[in-house]
C-alpha cells in the first residue's frame, strides 16, 4: 500500500506537530523550574509586604506591643499562675527593647556605599577609603 500524499506544507506540518505535542505531560524538570522562578518572585516582593515591621522596631511601636502583651495577658491569664508570669517577663523585654530604641535608635538608612565601599556612619571623622587610608592603617 502506499501512502496518502501529504500536500500540508512544512509549516503545517510542524503546527500539527507541535499541536500534538502540547497534549503531552509537563515535565518534572519544567515544572521545578516554574516553582523555583515563582518563589524567587515571591521573595522579592516580600521585604515591600513587610515594611510595616519597620515602624514597630522604634520606641513606640516597642511600648506598644508590651502594652498590648500586658492588656492580654491580664485578660487571657489568671493574675497568680505560670502563665501571669511568663506575660510579665515578655512585657518587661518589650519594655525593655523600647528603651533600648531610645539609647540606641534603628538607622533606615543602611549603610552609605561611596566609591563603592560601605562607610560606617557611626564611626567619627571622614573616611576617605583610598591609599591614604590603607597607609594610616599600615603604620
Amino acid at each position: 500500500m502506499s501512502e496518502p500524499a501529504d500536500n500540508r506544507t512544512k509549516l503545517e506540518r510542524e503546527i500539527d506537530e507541535i499541536l500534538t505535542r502540547t497534549d503531552a505531560p509537563i515535565p518534572i524538570t519544567a515544572k521545578a523550574r516554574s516553582t523555583r522562578w515563582r518563589i524567587r518572585r515571591w521573595m522579592r516582593s516580600v521585604p515591600a509586604q513587610l515594611v510595616w515591621l519597620c515602624m514597630i522596631d522604634s520606641f513606640w511601636g516597642w511600648l506598644l506591643i508590651a502594652a498590648a502583651v500586658y492588656l492580654l495577658g491580664a485578660w487571657l491569664t489568671d493574675q497568680h499562675g505560670i502563665g501571669w508570669q511568663m506575660v510579665r517577663v515578655v512585657g518587661l523585654i518589650g519594655l525593655g527593647m523600647a528603651i533600648f530604641r531610645i539609647v540606641r535608635p534603628r538607622y533606615r538608612s543602611g549603610g552609605k556605599i561611596w566609591r563603592g565601599q560601605v562607610q560606617d556612619m557611626n564611626k567619627r571623622g571622614v573616611q576617605l577609603g583610598d591609599r591614604f587610608d590603607d597607609w594610616k592603617k599600615r603604620r
